[in-house]
Parts: structure tokens; C-alpha cells; sequence
């Protein structure tokens, strides 16, 4: 398992795309291996990472253009992590 530093908690940007619906159960199983495994190497949603997750429902014109929106946010900042007490 990884740890991560105190100066690697600035929170990261990770970008989904998903080929179905978000109300699909199967799916929603596919998102949550993925936040698992990456909780598993110490990046937690809310804390240190942030998951945007882009569902195109198999529409393929839809899926470039949330991919180029997932580009365009890559290398914006999210926001400051929420506090915890």
C-alpha cells in the first residue's frame, strides 16, 4: 500500500469516461472497483483526489465531446480539499 506525503495532498484531477449509464448496476460495480483501488493506494475522493466521471449512454458523438471537456479540465485546479475535523 502507498502512502502519500503531506506535500502530495494538493488534490489531483481524474477523468472517466464511461460508455453506458450511470444508473446501470453493472457500471456503477466498475466505478467502484476503480475509486476502491485507487483508496487501496491512498487517493480518497473529497480528500486528496477528484474523480469526474463523463457518461456518454454509447452515443459516440457524445463521448468526444466529453472527452474534450475531461481534456480542456485536466489541468484546471478542482478547488482547495474540504476540511476535516
Amino acid at each position: 500500500m502507498s502512502v502519500l506525503s503531506k506535500s502530495d495532498l494538493k488534490t489531483k484531477r481524474v477523468g472517466v469516461l464511461m460508455a453506458g449509464v450511470a444508473t446501470d448496476t453493472l457500471n456503477q460495480s466498475y466505478v467502484a472497483a476503480f475509486a476502491q483501488a485507487l483508496r487501496q493506494l491512498g487517493w480518497v475522493e473529497g480528500q486528496n483526489i477528484h474523480i469526474d466521471i463523463r457518461w456518454n449512454a454509447g452515443d459516440a458523438a457524445l463521448a468526444r465531446i466529453y472527452a474534450a471537456q475531461l481534456i480542456a479540465d485536466a489541468g484546471r485546479d478542482p478547488g482547495p480539499l474540504p476540511r476535516t475535523t
